[in-house]
């Protein structure tokens, strides 16, 4: 990737695209009701909540992985071989933030 890339991949998310983070996913899944209207559709909303409270406390991560430590060496190497795409995530975690605000006013 060169940086012109990065630049462009960070104008696509903030004008196009409702971030959420499956380190905030109870957030970001309320984010999504709200943004598409999901419960207004929904017939049996006592299922669904059900559902989603299991996905929040429970998880749905089939596969299980290492965590990494930030600055080990395994971290600096992902780092290395994926700059730009740490920045993108940086940002996006940034957008998630001021996102936030739009939807504490709801």
């Amino acid at each position: 990737m060169q940086p012109e890339y990065l630049e462009t991949a960070k104008e696509v998310l903030r004008t196009k695209c409702l971030v959420g983070l499956t380190s905030h996913f109870g957030e970001s899944l309320a984010r999504f009701e709200t943004y598409f209207g999901w419960k207004k559709l929904d017939k049996d909303l006592k299922k669904v909540e059900q559902c989603q409270e299991r996905l929040v406390e429970v998880g749905d991560n089939r596969h299980a992985h290492p965590l990494i430590t930030k600055d080990s060496n395994a971290w600096n190497l992902l780092l290395h071989q994926n700059t730009y795409d740490m920045q993108l995530y940086d940002y996006a975690m940034e957008l998630f933030e001021s996102q936030r605000v739009l939807f504490q006013q709801q």
